[in-house]
């Protein structure tokens, strides 16, 4: 219990003041004998002790009113904990976390759930009394601290929330809240709070079992003073949504005037209408300003919906793509991005370890030439093939080429091989070896197999009972063999038969940072690799367990032996295989030459340019550019002084699209321990957080007792009093 004017609770005094009377107005009186009364003072005697309770009561009931009375004028509450140290102006210690995740942008009528929360902290700030402290952190799927520590400057904290920015991120509050008990804990305060501002998205709530959101309510409520979760509700109740997820690509690298299939996903949350809705497809190079290609009209009978577009891109360089659909009352999810490098021409040197000294037998190139050189629909190549033997490698000038493949090449010389090494690690050359019958446990010096290839090639193999084996037609998730990944087209992948192949050492993860380490490209039905990749450097590297030829397999005389080396070398082809195309707070990482200036630059979406610095990457080889402040969707362009420029599409967190909210119910049913008030949309926030802190007067109660009191003395002493005859 606390009071809300506690000055006039010493009028409890008052209460003596019957006593007083009581003890100053007794009868004084001399004894005198007489006979005639003893008869008398023995009946007084018998009754006197009866007599002596009555007036204790009466006087107990009169001091009781004028108490009661005092004290409803004193204004007492009954909160809802123990009892506090301080009086309803104690200081008291807070935390305001602001969601700015994606589902706040959502604007139903002219304001946004963000700025409907925003007033909502901005109330609550007003309502901590004098001498308390606040911080203010923002909650998407990751914390930002514009006031990290509690400060007694409110001014400053109330700012902080008026000019915090929306992002596109997803919503992780179990994150904010778990930061913010740790601001908090540590502060001697005579209350602890923490204001949440949120559209109770329930994607971004932990769930009831999670071990991490347990410890902190017990932390919470183990705290003295315990820790208290006040949640401002800025939701609007909509449920309704349609979103663009999932974009995908076929090949992120192609060759000029050749077909690229993006696709994306349009799905539909909530009760959203029935109908057809418009998905267009915009096309842009460089800097230069999108232009619409294409249109699809979607149909929205079913939750989720496939749009693809086929595009073939011509010149060279960075191609911008962005699938648009119609913009609802949250516009930020319905744009799904992607970037496409296009080249005019791919140049490939074919090392072929199966021709002679000079070159007049094909060998291993008698299938992989033709394939890599097959003309398209208008009768032009856009894969430029060469072919040497290991002896004329030394004297080709590797920085004329975008791949090298060494197909059932061994025994390269020391100075050639390290050269190779220089050009992927540090230049970003893609290379690609089919690991042959020459390619034998000598075939590469240690540094070479170290630094390029996924895995130590083992030795040959035939399957067991001598019955070929086929590749495996499940996982197919690389952008190799992605394209297999087709009920109609798992056919083709499926009919080559193997009867020999390399079975590889186990694949290494490599310690350095800027490797991926061995990735499974394609296996064979007894789980086996038919292909691994590597991130070596800036570059990739593709090993395949089986030749180019006819040799182990009849791989060569179908069509997939086609499709799968075009891909193998558009996939290697393009330097830096760092991922481009990524989602919100994902960072964007590009590796450069070592000798680039030590910053760079990175443009936002919103326009506003950014810095950010390479870090050269261990080995010495090359530099890394890392930029993490990816808050918003849309396009990025990084930019150095001496190599050019990259180009990044980051896209919404598909599941922040949800916009299905929790309810207090659902909340206080799967966390009943957590020590929460929920205040709503329509409530005044300052009343609300008045009367969680103050708790519930009862002056009125204790207004009627005070009558009860009189009325009860009142009643007594007439029906005391002596009778009259």
């Amino acid at each position: 219990m606390t009071f809300l004017a506690p000055l006039l609770a010493w009028l409890t005094g008052l209460a003596a003041v019957p006593i007083i009377i009581h003890l100053l107005t007794r009868r004084r009186f001399r004894t005198v004998s007489w006979a005639a009364m003893e008869f008398v003072l023995a009946t007084v005697r018998r009754s006197q002790r009866r007599l002596q309770f009555r007036d204790l009561v009466l006087m107990l009931l009169r001091a009781a009113a004028l108490a009661l009375l005092a004290l409803a004028a004193a204004r007492p509450a009954l909160l809802g904990r123990t009892f506090r140290a301080l009086a309803g102006g104690a200081e008291v210690a807070a935390v305001v976390v602001l969601d700015n995740s994606m589902s706040m942008r959502h604007a139903a009528g002219t304001a946004s759930r963000l700025e409907r929360a925003k007033e909502m902290a901005g109330e609550a700030i007003e309502s901590l009394p004098t001498g308390s402290a606040a911080a203010v952190l923002l909650a998407s799927d990751i914390v930002v601290e514009p006031v990290g520590e509690p400060s007694h400057d409110l001014g400053l904290v109330a700012a902080a929330v008026r000019e915090a920015p929306a992002s596109d991120g997803g919503t992780n509050l179990g994150q904010a809240l778990r930061r913010a008990w740790d601001a908090l804990r540590r502060r001697p305060a005579a209350e602890r709070e923490i204001y949440v501002a949120t559209d109770m998205q329930a994607a971004g709530w932990p769930a009831g079992d999670n071990p991490d959101f347990r410890r902190l309510v017990a932390e919470m409520n183990a705290a003295r003073p315990r820790g208290r979760l006040v949640l401002l509700d800025a939701g609007d109740g909509r449920v309704a949504n349609l979103a663009l997820e999932q974009v995908r690509c076929s090949d992120e690298l192609v060759a000029s005037g050749e077909r690229v299939t993006v696709a994306a996903t349009l799905r539909r949350y909530g009760p959203a209408p029935a109908g057809a809705v418009i998905v267009d497809c915009f096309l842009a190079d460089g800097a230069g300003e999108p232009r619409k290609v294409a249109s699809r009209a979607v149909s929205l009978d079913g939750q989720r919906n496939e749009v693809a577009f086929d595009l073939a891109p011509a010149g060279e360089g960075t191609r911008r793509i962005e699938l648009r659909a119609a913009a609802d009352a949250l516009p930020a999810d319905n744009a799904a991005r992607t970037v496409v490098h296009v080249v005019e021409k791919l140049r490939v040197l074919i090392v072929d370890g199966g021709a002679d000294d000079e070159g007049a037998s094909p060998g291993e190139a008698e299938f992989l030439l033709p394939a890599l050189a097959a003309r398209g629909a208008d009768d032009t190549s856009r894969i430029v093939p060469e072919v040497v033997n290991r002896y004329q490698l030394p004297a080709r000038p590797l920085e004329r080429y975008h791949v090298v493949v060494l197909a059932n090449a061994g025994g390269l010389p020391a100075d050639t091989a390290r050269r190779l090494v220089r050009r992927v690690r540090a230049e970003g050359m893609g290379l690609i070896v089919f690991a042959g019958h020459r390619v034998g446990a000598d075939a590469y010096d240690e540094t070479f197999v170290s630094s390029l290839l996924p895995a130590r090639p083992g030795p040959p193999v035939a399957p067991a009972g001598d019955v070929p084996v086929h590749c495996s037609v499940s996982a197919l998730e690389h952008p190799v063999v992605r394209y297999f990944d087709d009920p109609d087209r798992r056919a083709l992948l499926a009919a080559p038969s193997f009867g020999r192949f390399r079975r590889m050492a186990t694949p290494r993860t490599d310690t350095r940072a800027a490797d991926d380490g061995a990735r499974v490209v394609l296996g064979f039905e007894d789980a086996q690799p038919a292909a691994l990749e590597r991130a070596a450097g800036r570059g990739r590297v593709l090993l395949f367990a089986f030749d180019a030829s006819r040799n182990w397999s009849d791989l060569p005389l179908h069509p997939v032996y086609l499709i799968l080396a075009r891909r193998a070398v558009q996939h290697v082809a393009l330097a830096d295989r760092r991922r481009r195309t990524v989602s919100v707070h994902e960072p964007l990482v590009r590796s450069v030459p070592l000798l680039t200036p030590g910053t760079g630059e990175v443009l936002t979406p919103g326009g506003s340019a950014r810095r950010c610095t390479a870090e050269p990457a261990p080995g010495g080889q090359f530099s890394v550019l890392r930029f993490d402040a990816t808050h918003e969707a849309g396009f990025y362009r990084m930019t150095t002084g001496g190599d050019g420029e990259a180009t990044y599409a980051v896209n919404c967190i598909p599941v922040e699209s949800d916009l299905t909210p929790l309810t207090e119910a659902d909340l206080r049913s799967r966390w009943p321990d957590l020590p929460m008030q929920w205040i709503g949309a329509g409530d005044h926030v300052g009343s609300a957080v008045a009367r969680m802190r103050t708790g519930s007067e009862v002056w009125l109660h204790l207004l009627v007792l005070a009558g009860l009191c009189l009325l009860a003395e009142q009643g007594l002493a007439a029906f005391w009093a002596p009778k009259r005859l």
